[in-house]
């Protein structure tokens, strides 16, 4: 097979990055933490199927209409930025659960106007934001725990015991006691010449 030349393209813009990349390395803090295919890199972190919905009718009554959805999926509304009258529901279930026409069927059944309803597949973009956070934890941790090695060996090199230096007085003392033995014997000869003599 004939050798071709490989080019090396530096962005964080992952939409650049997948339309001309075969392989993509993702690199955080100077460590390389993925590398593969886009098509592998969408596979191996697509873990769950994402529903959006938006529908013309109050959270508690779209609530109340998919409660049977609830032993299955995470329930988050996010109507907040929605115009009034329309709430946003999102809705977050094990990879591959295929329950898109059922929810569907199940909203119109009940007469609930649905404005928009999609699956949300996950990015390059989330991907990379989604590694690269869990980079920045993992070194934020190994941060701290040399931080705390310093201080526990910073700590135990102060309370070093050092050798006690000899008091000067003490050697004084010493010297005094042993003149005082010294003189004690030559005290006893003196005595007994005179008795003697």
């Amino acid at each position: 097979e004939e050798e071709r030349p490989i080019v090396l393209l530096s962005s964080h813009i992952m939409q650049e990055v997948s339309a001309v990349c075969d392989e993509i390395l993702i690199i955080a803090h100077g460590r390389l933490i993925v590398m593969d295919t886009p098509e592998n890199l969408i596979a191996r972190y697509h873990v769950n199927d994402v529903y959006e919905i938006e529908a013309r009718c109050s959270e508690e009554r779209l609530g109340e209409v998919l409660a049977p959805f609830k032993e299955m999926a995470e329930f988050e509304f996010d109507s907040n930025d929605m115009p009034e009258g329309i709430s946003k529901l999102i809705l977050t279930f094990p990879k591959d659960a295929d329950v898109a026409e059922l929810l569907f069927k199940t909203m119109a059944k009940d007469g609930i106007p649905v404005r928009q309803f999609k699956c949300v597949v996950p990015t390059l973009e989330d991907i990379f934001l989604q590694l690269v956070a869990k980079a920045d934890e993992e070194f934020a941790a190994r941060e701290e725990e040399q931080m705390k090695e310093e201080k526990v060996k910073n700590a135990t090199n102060s309370f070093e015991v050092t050798p006690m230096e000899e008091d000067p007085m003490q050697e004084d003392d010493d010297e005094t006691e042993a003149e005082d033995d010294e003189a004690e014997p030559a005290e006893e000869e003196a005595a007994e010449t005179k008795e003697g003599g």
